[in-house]
């Protein structure tokens, strides 16, 4: 039995985005002991992969923070991985090989640049089955308890307002006006602020989704898909998430580029403009309906 160490670190658009890429690897040495290499917060994202059997988490402190990069070196040198697949290939992992090497290695640091998943994976000789569709319904938690809480007995329309705090340009301004608009035309309308979104909770026009006092997790947003009537969300993490567990809905996305990359245009609605102000609620409406539309046909 091989000893692999996938290494991705994130942010969590990019671990939702690389689940099929991950599932392949774990497909491929389906008989070898697969380890994770990952933040702490994603580490829990993956913890029960049905691919992964070990996660190794990385918290990314500097790089003067001499010690905790070589206790972090000795730790995956104790684990004596027979190959690295590294899709992260950022220059912290191109140390990382320059400090583990002689170690088989797949990724920027040996192949010379910037390299695509489908370049490792070639290299790799893995077969691509999954890279580009990742598949997120094994992610479950329970959430009776959390509809129960909000009061919520049928299918229901999910906001997602929140975005990066790094990122304030990807967050749509009228999230608050479609919620009225929505519950105006009778739906039922909920939302799942983020832990930068906790100052809108009392004022926001929409049921506020809770596990008691706390933010939901990422696998309960997850667990909601199958109770969601169809989802509005920016460019963020979840609405990636939510799109792979056999949701519809409409992602309003800053630049055209993003939304090809994600390929999301095969599941969602995709509202786009550099000023997300110029999108207005009508054109949202207006997307809700074409989605509507498409699963009633």
């Amino acid at each position: 039995m091989k000893k692999i160490l996938i290494i991705k670190h994130g942010a969590l658009g990019d671990l939702v985005q690389a689940e099929g890429a991950i599932r392949d690897i774990c497909n491929h040495h389906q008989h070898d002991h697969v380890s994770l290499l990952t933040e702490p917060l994603y580490g829990q994202l993956f913890v029960n992969h049905p691919g992964i059997d070990q996660i190794v988490a990385d918290t990314r402190q500097p790089r003067w923070h001499l010690l905790y990069l070589v206790r972090l070196m000795m730790k995956l040198r104790r684990a004596q991985y027979d190959c690295v697949i590294d899709l992260q290939n950022s220059s912290r992992t191109v140390l990382y090989y320059n400090l583990l090497r002689p170690v088989q290695w797949f990724g920027r640091a040996t192949l010379g640049y910037l390299v695509s998943f489908q370049e490792i994976f070639a290299s790799a000789n893995i077969p691509m089955h999954h890279i580009d569709r990742p598949q997120w319904g094994w992610l479950q938690s329970p959430v009776k308890a959390i509809l129960a809480q909000a009061k919520i007995t049928t299918p229901f329309i999910l906001l997602l307002p929140g975005a990066s705090a790094n990122h304030p340009e990807k967050r749509w301004p009228y999230y608050a006006e479609l919620a009225r608009r929505l519950q105006n035309r009778g739906h039922c309308v909920a939302w799942a602020p983020g832990p930068d979104e906790r100052s809108m909770i009392d004022a926001f026009p929409a049921t506020c989704l809770l596990d008691g006092e706390r933010v939901l997790s990422i696998s309960q947003l997850a667990s909601l898909a199958a109770h969601t009537q169809l989802i509005v969300g920016n460019d963020s993490g979840p609405t990636h998430l939510l799109s792979y567990c056999g949701t519809r809905g409409v992602v309003i996305f800053q630049r055209s580029d993003y939304a090809e990359n994600a390929r999301i245009k095969d599941r969602y609605q995709v509202a786009c403009a550099s000023g997300l102000s110029t999108i207005s609620v009508e054109d949202i409406l207006a997307y809700i309906d074409t989605v509507q539309e498409t699963v009633v046909l």
